[in-house]
């Protein structure tokens, strides 16, 4: 998600705009905006004021615009953190859990394939959100695919101890039985 500084800042880098426009980034709030921007007044109207992007602002979006996102694997993913719990925990079907977030995935992808091949976007922004979509929901079926290989590798019904990656040696919740044959 793009912080409200950055999102105004690009929008007013564009050659200013009213309060319509910055509003329209999604934020009611004027804080960033007052950072970033500065307020011209419209001496007949005052709802009707123009904000023009800084040179600070200006400078500081450019700076932003070039810094790559760090991505990260430690990040909080819902799908992920499914998964992983029920094979970590018996009872739960960890290919449940991938069945039905592929069921959701597909539907998304479909419907979004359909959205851009009867209406292709006409802005160039809509254009490269919905590709990013349709991209991502492409990948999150290719991941779960990968996903559900490991656990066949794993082997039909055999939790994972969660530290080793590996097939747990025992699925057993009570005390171990005497060997067959005999009493110790």
């Amino acid at each position: 998600r793009i912080r409200r500084p950055h999102r105004h800042a690009g929008l007013l880098g564009r050659g200013g705009g009213d309060r319509s426009d910055v509003r329209g980034a999604g934020d009611d709030r004027w804080a960033g905006v007052a950072r970033a921007t500065r307020e011209q007044q419209h001496a007949d109207d005052e709802e009707r004021r123009s904000y023009a992007i800084t040179a600070a602002g200006r400078e500081h979006l450019t700076r932003w615009l070039a810094e790559p996102v760090a991505r990260s694997l430690e990040g909080r993913d819902e799908v992920v953190m499914k998964i992983l719990l029920a094979v970590a925990t018996p009872g739960h079907d960890p290919r449940g859990v991938i069945a039905a977030q592929r069921d959701a995935t597909m539907r998304v992808l479909q419907a979004q394939t359909r959205r851009k091949a009867q209406q292709p976007p006409p802005v160039l922004a809509e254009a490269i959100q919905l590709d990013r979509l349709i991209l991502t929901c492409r990948a999150e079926l290719d991941w779960l695919d990968l996903a559900e290989q490991r656990l066949d590798a794993v082997g039909n019904g055999h939790r994972v101890d969660p530290a080793t990656d590996r097939p747990a040696t025992s699925t057993h919740t009570t005390a171990p039985r005497a060997p067959k044959g005999g009493t110790r």
